[in-house]
């Protein structure tokens, strides 16, 4: 009887706690979130994919993680920097905590450490057919809020640094720099352009906000809902 065997009993025992755990966050969502005013805001991805253009293209893929690794902590220092104003500017506190998971505290901007370098070529070996200029989560962090309103003041803030408008008559997409599409702080439009989408990037701040990803419009299978951003 396979019911009986060890491994079966634990599967059963998982998926029971999966399906307790989504129900309760099917539960608890519309008591958090009553407006949903979040999920307004479409998720935006380039026309291409997000490629770092600082890493050599012919090398092997440890090479590329050298370059990438490398480069890590000056980026993490202004990733860091950037975000934390976007926080302030909205009259949060980064600081502030928010709560205690294990040994894990979760202040209102948490910086996450970088991505463990065998988990990054284990994610550019299965996910992007050993290309290492496609990793753009290296740097990382979360930003948490316990209500609706800071949750929609900080998703408002950051999207000011996404588009803003169509050009008319004109196809507008974003810049693409040789191979790379990596915002730069100007925009672009030209009806000789072939690009995919209608967006481009403000000329506001040096950082630029590239890809949003919004799982309150479309959660994820398991009910999770949250926003994602890559910045450059």
């Amino acid at each position: 009887d396979l019911s009986r065997r060890p491994e079966s009993q634990e599967f059963w025992r998982n998926l029971d706690e999966f399906v307790d755990f989504k129900q309760r966050i099917f539960r608890v969502v519309p008591r958090v979130v009553r407006k949903n005013a979040v999920a307004r805001y479409k998720t935006i991805n380039p026309p291409g994919p997000l490629v770092q253009k600082f890493v050599p293209k012919d090398a092997t893929l440890q090479a590329q993680l050298d370059a990438l690794f490398g480069r890590a902590p000056e980026a993490s220092e202004k990733f860091h920097a950037y975000c934390r104003r976007r926080v302030r500017d909205v009259g949060l506190d980064p600081d502030e905590v928010m709560f205690v998971q294990g040994e894990t505290t979760w202040r209102v901007y948490t910086e996450g450490p970088l991505k463990c370098r065998d988990r990054a070529a284990e994610m550019a070996r299965n996910a992007y057919r050993s290309d290492g200029r496609r990793l753009v989560d290296v740097v990382r962090a979360s930003i948490v809020v316990d209500n609706e309103d800071d949750l929609r003041a900080v998703v408002k803030h950051m999207n000011a640094n996404f588009v803003a408008r169509e050009c008319e008559g004109a196809r507008v997409g974003w810049l693409d720099e040789m191979i790379s599409f990596l915002i730069k702080a100007k925009t672009f439009c030209s009806n000789e352009e072939q690009m995919s989408d209608r967006y481009v990037a403000s000329e506001r701040n040096q950082a630029q906000i590239v890809r949003f990803e919004n799982r309150f419009k479309r959660p994820t299978f398991d009910g999770g809902r949250d926003v994602k951003y890559n910045i450059v």
